[in-house]
């Protein structure tokens, strides 16, 4: 009665009273302990019996404990004394043997007792077909299903679930459609269980049919924190961010509550990659918030890096620094960069300079955010020097971290130290010059008056250069009064067919300051979409 109400230790009161305990007592007591989750014990008490032979009705309850345990040696030993003691391996037995075999992992030995069982049970191709999917030999499962066909047995919830999960896995959609099949038409009660409801709804979704997910979700009795999970990463998953963030809001209304073993830091992460990528960092950092309050989960590495990169994004400085506030420890790696580059976007070099220092391990990109930083706040000399410090402490430079050390340069001046760093890309890092580097070398050399060098390298670009160099050049042309080389940028500018009207803006400008414009005559502008001054040029 105690075992069967799960209360072990009243059982053994009752047991250790007991003058000559005989074989089915220790049955009994062995069973309690392993139907109450004390598997550990139940194997000790299994050794100290001293009943000879033992009752073989107590194998499959220690066979059972091995398998809890993942105890394959101790299993083995149980196996090899049944096989001594000449006791016949009935169904049950041998169940429970495939069982914990398969759950060991020893997959061979399960499938060879499975083989000899005569008369096999639901619950004996239950233990193959799981064990089959546990190890993830997915397509054996499936097979061991058409096998079990052959017999007219009927599936039931445990068997459709682990079968789905396989399907899944291997993304076998036409298969996973005939079983969904078999059970509408067999009018089975797991039509409506939530298990199998869900596992389907998994099954769909892992192999691309995001409508039959869907059609599954909204029919489902009941949504548990699992399905909901599922639907949203599904969402995600095929591109419809939309879809995901709608879902995600209704089921916090609905008041469905992540579980622990809940995966929803992904689905987090997805709704505010997603969001911050549309620009709609301000509903990414209210989201963040809600995940906070709702979910019991900590947001990881990766949730923290895309909420400070949206905090960077709109110098959300006060949300920033809440979120620094409850990190445990100092932060370092990609959470360290990312306080550096919000801290420095958000306008508090001091905070930023603070995270950096206190960094233990500073890679390259944490040493680029702090010369990012620095570039931004026009400290250009202390820039240089964490360059200096960077390469002394023999960390190699990457391409962001040129294009900002070429515009710290460019904004400072520093015309030879710019030439020496875009030298030193390619002969001592082996980089390529990128079209935004050129860009930063034409504005360095136009800024300082060398239109001709400005010009020399927009020719010399292995590639095309976009709208943006053109410009730099006709902007510095105007500063210095050259009337020839800005009509030149000009048309170059203007052959992108953009609508845009800046060049005629900087034109405009340049004919109030020069007298002499000989090569600039008014027109008119075929597009009306075009916003530019009331006089236009056209260059000859």
């Amino acid at each position: 009665m105690y075992g069967k109400c799960r209360r072990p230790r009243e059982a053994q009161l009752v047991f250790d009273h007991i003058r000559a305990p005989d074989a089915d007592s220790w049955m009994n007591l062995i069973a309690a302990f392993v139907r109450s989750g004390a598997e550990r014990e139940a194997l000790h008490l299994y050794a100290a019996m001293d009943v000879f032979p033992p009752n073989p009705f107590v194998y499959p309850s220690v066979i059972k404990a091995c398998s809890v345990l993942r105890d394959l040696a101790q299993g083995r030993e149980i196996h090899r004394r049944i096989i001594q003691h000449q006791h016949c391996l009935d169904a049950v037995t041998s169940t429970a043997l495939v069982d914990m075999y398969a759950k060991c992992g020893d997959l061979e030995t399960a499938a060879t007792i499975f083989s000899s069982i005569q008369e096999k049970t639901l619950v004996s191709w239950s233990a193959m077909i799981s064990g089959y999917v546990r190890n993830e030999r997915y397509s054996q499962a499936i097979g061991i299903f058409h096998r079990m066909n052959l017999e007219g047995l009927e599936p039931d919830d445990f068997i459709l679930s682990s079968l789905l999960l396989a399907c899944s896995k291997i993304q076998a959609l036409d298969q996973g459609r005939t079983i969904h099949a078999r059970i509408l038409s067999s009018s089975s009660p797991a039509a409506t269980n939530l298990v199998v409801e869900t596992a389907l709804m998994v099954m769909y979704a892992n192999c691309g049919s995001l409508i039959d997910a869907k059609s599954m979700f909204d029919g489902m009795s009941s949504k548990d924190s699992i399905a909901w999970a599922t639907m949203i990463e599904a969402y995600f998953r095929y591109g419809d961010a939309g879809a995901g963030i709608a879902a995600l809001r209704v089921m916090i209304l609905e008041g469905v509550k992540p579980q622990a073993n809940f995966r929803t830091v992904e689905c987090w992460n997805s709704v505010i990659l997603a969001l911050a990528s549309a620009g709609r960092e301000r509903e990414a950092l209210d989201l963040f918030q809600e995940m906070e309050k709702t979910s019991a989960l900590v947001p990881d590495a990766v949730t923290l890096n895309r909420i400070l990169g949206a905090c960077a994004a709109i110098g959300a400085l006060d949300e920033g620094r809440a979120i620094h506030s409850r990190l445990k420890l100092h932060p370092d790696g990609p959470v360290g960069n990312s306080l550096v580059h919000m801290y420095a976007k958000c306008g508090s070099l001091m905070e930023a300079r603070q995270v950096f220092e206190g960094m233990v391990e500073r890679n390259v990109v944490g040493w680029t955010a702090m010369v990012v930083a620095l570039a931004h706040h026009g400290f250009h000399g202390e820039c240089l020097e964490k360059f200096r410090l960077m390469r002394h402490y023999g960390i190699d430079p990457d391409g962001v971290t040129f294009t900002n050390l070429l515009n710290c340069c460019s904004h400072a001046g520093l015309v030879s130290r710019g030439w020496m760093f875009f030298a030193a890309m390619t002969q001592d890092h082996g980089m390529e010059p990128t079209a935004e580097q050129y860009e930063v070398m034409v504005d360095l050399v136009a800024r300082c008056g060398r239109l001709e060098v400005a010009e020399e390298l927009m020719e010399a670009m292995p590639f095309q250069p976009d709208e943006e160099g053109w410009l730099i050049v006709l902007g510095a042309s105007k500063t210095q009064g050259d009337v020839e080389r800005a009509c030149w940028a000009a048309r170059n500018s203007l052959a992108y067919g953009r609508v845009e009207s800046s060049p005629y803006v900087l034109l405009s400008n340049l004919h109030t300051n020069v007298a002499n414009l000989q090569t600039i005559a008014p027109i008119s502008i075929e597009s009306e979409n075009i916003t530019s001054p009331a006089n236009h040029f056209e260059i000859l």
